[in-house]
């Protein structure tokens, strides 16, 4: 098994380079052996069938096949009684792909313009006294993204706002500010983001104490992820560009 690890992480160094970069060496063995032990929990063996549940994991998250937004996950990996690990595998790359085809999350500029939308809406909304239940949640999410939205089916949207409320309230976020940030940071990189190792570095963050007065956590955490996304475009451009310019010697 470590020699199969080893390969399904230099996979993620191939395939997923800004993803590899962005969460570095370390942290990608863990998404790895994440995926490998949730492969076992739904009877996913084969090689094949492993990768492209990791597949599924670096583009959606770690914790996709719990994901409420991604409800279809969970139906077809639990569909064997009548279908086998590499049919159900097959189905949920194919789901996979069609729903990446309206819901863009690959590493890029337009990824890191919407987390800093998310920045800016935060502070419209600081001190605006607003509850955050998961019915909140959910009309934030759709005023605010309805893009996004529009790409899942109400009743997951809804599942969602209730899972990011629960999950807010956790973390020990109370204004509504910090709440509806949070959750559309959970919407816009996997509802397990906080624990998923490819951000490691959110939920090290959250874990600190909030700062007395204002809860400064969603901002700098918002903030960190930017900065890493754009540190890996411009390596993995730089990289590509070298390798380019070696090619035409």
């Amino acid at each position: 098994m470590p020699a199969f690890e080893r390969e399904m992480v230099q996979h993620i160094a191939r395939y997923f380079p800004e993803r590899f970069l962005m969460m570095e060496e370390p942290a990608a063995m863990e998404v790895v052996r994440m995926s490998i032990a949730r492969c076992a929990e739904h009877n996913v063996e084969a090689r094949r069938d492993v990768c492209l549940f990791l597949n599924c994991a670096l583009v959606l998250g770690s914790g996709f096949a719990s994901d409420p937004k991604f409800s279809w996950a969970a139906e077809l990996l639990a569909m064997s009684g009548t279908k086998d690990a590499s049919e159900r595998m097959t189905a949920v790359r194919d789901r996979m792909l069609r729903q990446t085809e309206v819901f863009h999350v690959e590493i890029d500029d337009g990824l890191v313009q919407r987390l800093t939308r998310i920045q800016q809406s935060a502070r419209e909304i600081a001190g605006s006294g607003a509850s955050s239940t998961g019915i909140d949640i959910t009309r934030h999410l759709s005023t605010h993204c309805p893009e996004d939205v529009a790409c899942f089916e109400p009743k997951d949207v809804v599942a969602f706002g209730d899972y990011a409320a629960n999950k807010a309230t956790e973390h020990g976020f109370s204004a509504a500010q910090d709440r509806s940030t949070f959750a559309r940071l959970l919407f816009l990189l996997g509802a397990e983001c906080d624990t998923d190792p490819q951000f490691h570095w959110i939920g090290s963050m959250l874990r600190q104490k909030p700062t007395s007065g204002v809860d400064e956590r969603m901002e700098l955490v918002l903030a960190e992820t930017i900065i890493r996304m754009q540190k890996a475009m411009a390596l993995v451009s730089t990289l590509t560009k070298e390798y380019d310019e070696q090619g035409s010697e």
